[in-house]
């Protein structure tokens, strides 16, 4: 299991550059991963980072934390199953740290409840056209991470997504990962998003969101159904995401057939 987890991270961290990620750096020990537009801590960390002692560990966070300083973003540790003291983090990681957040790895396993998803009516579900649609997309992104509710991980998404968003429909041109946008629209309306980014047999699932007048309505069950089905055509076979872990939407995604094969934590200082 640890070498497909391992095999999941490298295609995020890969896939990703050119959106949220800028750069995939290999320091002495571990990766450091940053994004030149976003500034928060889901894009910008050090990671797979292995020691054998709270000393050793202080020792590369205090070189990692130069990298951060030259980038002006804040420090951040994202510890998974691939960092050797997974299973002792609370003895390597000193005390004086606190979590940013746990995030859920989720693969879907089950084909047979999301082809059982009923479709939306009055919905219509379709890819993007890249040329004339991008505005529109990225706008319904930015609104349908809005929200009013407490309990929504994913809520009010600082502007520089926005232009993350927008330049990476240049940069994905001449990638070796591919992209797919699609919406979900309501009387020529778009009213939920969602991104896949795939190569080979392996797809990642990113933007999954809808505007708030319209949750709860199984249109993002629609949305995600109908990529599924899409990328499956072109014989991708792993689909994992990653959500806020004992989150609602973690709890949603398990409805439609994902399961968390892993969870990740991040850490900061102080």
């Amino acid at each position: 299991m640890n070498n497909f987890i391992k095999q999941l991270e490298d295609f995020h961290f890969s896939c990703q550059q050119g959106m949220y990620f800028s750069e995939y750096l290999k320091p002495e020990n571990g990766i450091g991963l940053f994004g030149n537009i976003t500034e928060d801590n889901l894009w910008n960390y050090i990671t797979r980072i292995n020691v054998n002692s709270q000393k050793e560990f202080v020792n590369v966070w205090n070189k990692s934390k130069i990298l951060f300083n030259e980038r002006n973003r804040i420090p951040h540790i994202y510890v998974t199953p691939t960092s050797n003291f997974y299973n002792k983090i609370d003895e390597i990681i000193p005390k004086t740290f606190s979590s940013a957040y746990i995030d859920a790895w989720m693969l879907i396993q089950d084909f047979s409840l999301i082809n059982d998803i009923a479709d939306s009516k009055n919905v219509i579900v379709q890819e993007i056209d890249v040329v004339k649609d991008k505005k529109a997309f990225v706008d319904t992104v930015m609104i349908a991470f809005g929200s009013t509710n407490a309990e929504d991980p994913y809520a009010d998404l600082p502007q520089y997504y926005r232009k993350a968003l927008n330049e990476s429909f240049d940069n994905y041109w001449d990638s070796e990962y591919k992209v797919k946008n699609y919406w979900a629209k309501i009387d020529e309306k778009p009213i939920s998003v969602a991104t896949t980014i795939y190569k080979d047999d392996t797809a990642g699932i990113y933007n999954v969101g809808t505007i708030e007048e319209f949750r709860k309505k199984g249109i993002s069950s629609s949305v995600i159904k109908y990529l599924v089905q899409d990328i499956r055509k072109l014989g991708v076979k792993n689909i994992f995401l990653q959500t806020s872990k004992d989150s609602y939407v973690e709890r949603w995604y398990k409805k439609i057939g994902f399961n968390t094969i892993f969870i990740a934590k991040c850490f900061s200082e102080g």
